[in-house]
């Protein structure tokens, strides 16, 4: 009788363990949602999709983009069948908080593309890990329930940037024209979205530096003109195709307005409007999409914005703390991933002649280490991690990058994998479905956490629920106190 034994690389290639993860994906944000009322700033994320869906894209703050028409899709669907006698029993799709599901799908979306980035760069054991980190982790937990921006930009940065290293590997108009629509959606999701521009171009560069460096020391000229003709055409085509989605996702409102004629409050861009030629150029997107970046920058000059910032007990207006999202990142981020991060990082150092960087880390690591720069050094506002989460799924990627060589792991290394991944689901789970106030062990009393971080970290107005069910049972907690009152550390 032959032994029984079980092909791990086809157990984690078949479709089966996508799915299954999919769907545990799927039921840890149900778990979330229960009792969890709408954060302070998803009313407003909601109600500018409802205005996308009913043609008015005017801007009435910064932050708000066209991909929240997705969220408000099942409130139009609604709408429009709400006179039927049949339509009560989709009574809920008119509910803000079905909108929210939107934001869940759209994480399995983000979820599928990692493991199949993974999986392509590094085998089909390394796409599983990379799921898995995904899968468990409390950040990304925490805002793909939301009607928010955040987990819609962080997917779409990724998307854009595979198939931007697909484009760049293999070539083609097929794969260009792709890369082109992934880039140009993007930039309906978040401003943060903007830098994928100048990274694309420090990208194609790095990436063609080898192939230069050869041709112009065999004096093969024809391959360097070749080389830059290509460049400027796929650079028309990329700038093209973000233009007409970047038009069409904000209705075109007002496309072609003179630079002169903005109303704008920030320093960058007023003094660009002041200089005679530029004011008047036609800007061949629609205001409300340029309204909105000077309305970035203003909120990012130091003093100017009417909000605070905190970081370990100290409270600042309008002025942001450097290295506020390194120390985010340390302490909301579980421990398990920065360690695999960091040990992947090594692995990769000690073992870069057998990666191929300018072809595959590159889009990876330099995206990765432009976010952890332009954050920590040049954003002033210091919110909350979900700023940050951008960069997160890059580094699951990233960490898949060890199980290139899986085979050659010692038994001691692939115990201390699964330990670390062990050590994650008891850590991320503890707080369940308390995802967005998760902070990892550095912080041993959790009832301490707000010395450390406060704002969208800890808490944005979501619990009310369990508030209301606390006071009920504690008639005596006085709730949001002018001033110090006397407490007990015992109620619970």
């Amino acid at each position: 009788m032959k032994p029984f034994r079980i092909n791990i690389n086809a157990v984690l290639a078949s479709p089966r363990a996508l799915f299954f993860f999919l769907v545990l994906i799927f039921l840890l944000n149900l778990l979330a949602l229960a009792h969890k009322r709408l954060t302070y700033d998803e009313g407003n994320h909601y109600q500018y999709g409802i205005n996308i869906l009913n043609g008015d894209s005017h801007r009435f703050d910064d932050s708000k983009m066209p991909v929240s028409a997705l969220n408000a899709l099942p409130k139009k669907i609604w709408d429009k069948i709400e006179p039927h006698k049949l339509a009560k029993p989709l009574r809920f799709l008119g509910k803000m908080r079905t909108g929210r599901y939107m934001t869940v799908i759209f994480s399995l979306i983000v979820g599928a593309y990692i493991y199949r980035w993974s999986r392509k760069l590094y085998g089909p054991s390394a796409g599983f890990l990379s799921l898995f980190l995904y899968t468990f982790s409390p950040n990304i937990l925490a805002h793909s329930r939301l009607i928010t921006t955040d987990l819609f930009a962080a997917g779409t940065i990724l998307i854009a940037l595979y198939y931007f290293w697909k484009f760049i590997n293999q070539g083609g108009w097929r794969r260009g024209l792709t890369s082109a629509i992934a880039l140009g959606l993007s930039q309906l999701a978040k401003y943060t979205a903007v830098y994928l521009y100048p990274l694309f171009f420090v990208l194609a560069v790095c990436f063609q530096t080898p192939v230069f460096a050869a041709s112009l020391k065999e004096w093969n000229f024809a391959v360097v003109r070749k080389k830059i003709r290509s460049f400027f055409v796929y650079t028309f085509l990329f700038l093209s195709v973000s233009l007409v989605l970047i038009n069409a996702g904000f209705l075109f409102n007002r496309s072609f307005t003179k630079l002169g004629d903005y109303q704008f409050r920030s320093e960058f861009f007023q003094k660009l409007q002041s200089k005679h030629p530029l004011a008047e150029i036609p800007v061949p997107v629609p205001y409300p999409y340029v309204e909105g970046l000077d309305l970035v920058k203003y909120y990012d000059q130091s003093g100017k914005a009417d909000f605070k910032n905190y970081l370990f007990g100290e409270l600042r207006k309008g002025e942001g703390f450097r290295g506020y999202y390194f120390f985010a990142y340390l302490f909301k981020e579980p421990i398990a991933i920065q360690l695999l991060f960091l040990w992947a990082l090594f692995h990769f150092v000690r073992h870069r002649r057998k990666f191929s960087f300018f072809r595959n880390e590159a889009f990876l690591l330099i995206p990765l280490a432009f976010f952890f720069i332009y954050f920590n050094f040049f954003f002033r506002v210091d919110l909350g991690i979900r700023f940050f989460i951008v960069a997160l799924p890059l580094i699951y990627v990233f960490i898949g990058s060890l199980f290139r060589d899986w085979g050659a792991f010692s038994t001691r290394s692939k115990m201390t994998v699964a330990g670390l991944a062990g050590y994650l689901v008891i850590s991320v789970m503890s707080y369940a479905p308390h995802f967005l106030s998760y902070f990892n062990e550095l912080v041993w009393d959790r009832k301490t956490a707000y010395k450390i971080m406060a704002d969208s970290n800890l808490d944005w107005g979501e619990n009310t629920w369990y508030l209301e069910h606390y006071t009920k049972r504690h008639p005596e907690a006085v709730v949001d106190p002018a001033s110090p009152v006397p407490g007990s550390r015992t109620a619970s």
